[in-house]
């Protein structure tokens, strides 16, 4: 039998909705419900199947959970833990300049659209870690180059340092990081 304290995975209220645009404007007239108050948990050594008909968000759900998309509404908890990030923001433009040293590897990767443009690559080092057995502290402080004592011990907050820019990184307002083409 189950209990609460061996729940891996607990979805709580889980709400995607995709905007429907018309007009010159393309003013919001309606949304896609396509996942809509969807709540469970999965416990340690137990078997969960999803099924449902085509079309019926089985795969948006599952991207969801992922946070390949942002949810609407609702709660993803793994090993209760809510969804692990370490920067959330909008891309407004190709002069996005990343707060966090994960996102400037990750942009940094982005090939120049100038052939003549020097490509610099950020190269990670270190382990990667084990989903299975996550190190205390920040999540990502195996691999960055930035990483300080308290990153190993300190586990740091998910912040809003900018409107819609969040930052989960001791170092935020220390760090000066490279954008696209930096």
């Amino acid at each position: 039998m189950s209990n609460t304290n061996d729940i891996i995975l607990e979805v709580k209220g889980l709400k995607q909705y995709f905007p429907i645009r018309a007009g010159f404007f393309q003013k919001v007239v309606g949304h896609i419900k396509a996942v809509d108050g969807v709540s469970f948990s999965i416990h340690e050594e137990e078997i969960f199947g999803l099924v449902g008909e085509s079309g019926c968000g089985k795969t948006t759900l599952g991207r969801s959970i992922l946070r390949l998309y942002d949810p609407t509404a609702g709660e993803i908890w793994f090993r209760k833990k809510n969804g692990e990030r370490v920067e959330i923001s909008h891309l407004i433009n190709k002069a996005m300049k990343p707060l966090h040293p994960y996102t400037e590897a990750l942009i940094s990767a982005i090939p120049p659209a100038d052939p003549d443009t020097p490509f610099n690559q950020i190269l990670l080092s270190g382990e990667v870690p084990s989903p299975a057995n996550p190190p205390t502290g920040c999540v990502f402080h195996t691999r960055c180059r930035y990483a300080e004592d308290i990153c190993r011990q300190e586990e740091p907050d998910l912040v809003e340092v900018k409107p819609n820019h969040a930052v989960s990184c001791h170092f935020v307002t220390e760090l000066d990081l490279r954008g696209i083409g930096g």
